[in-house]
């Protein structure tokens, strides 16, 4: 009699929590995968060096987008999240630049830019910068160079 009372009260509870257990909404804690830039706190205008934002915004260049005002009470990386294990870097120029720094998530970077494998791109480690690398894809295009810009800016060699 007391494993039938215990069966049956067995059985209660487990309809009662099935009930519970249909309304848990289960929750990515991955993040993103690929940056995501809240562009609620831009203001509609750019900016550059000649062209200065209103009193209490600054000017900033994030994902290699043009230059828009912020609020200069935001830190930058917290208008830009990367992925888990990339982080946010805010390089000096002017106006400064927000980008994720996927530099060697493939290994790109332990090449020179005359070796750079197939899977990488090269292009300059900023936009501002005159020097070259080998880089991730990511990287490359967060900080506005496409995988074929290196093509487009290298001379084509010709015979002698």
């Amino acid at each position: 009699m007391k494993e039938i009372l215990f069966l049956g009260l067995l059985l209660v509870v487990a309809i009662a929590l099935s009930g519970c257990l249909t309304d848990v909404a289960f929750t990515d804690i991955s993040g993103p995968t690929e940056p995501v830039l809240d562009t609620s706190v831009f203001l509609e205008q750019t900016c550059d060096a000649l062209n200065d934002c209103p009193q209490g915004y600054s000017c900033g260049n994030f994902l290699g987008q043009d230059p828009k005002c912020y609020p200069a009470n935001m830190q930058p990386c917290n208008i830009l999240t990367c992925p888990a294990t990339v982080p946010c870097v805010v390089r000096e120029s002017c106006p400064i630049q927000v980008a994720c720094d996927f530099s060697n998530k493939a290994g790109c970077n332990d090449y020179d830019a005359e070796q750079c494998p197939s899977d990488c791109v090269v292009c300059p480690p900023c936009e501002a910068c005159s020097s070259i690398t080998c880089q991730n894809e990511s990287f490359c295009t967060s900080i506005g160079f496409d995988k074929d810009w290196y093509a487009s800016v290298t001379p084509l060699s010709h015979p002698s």
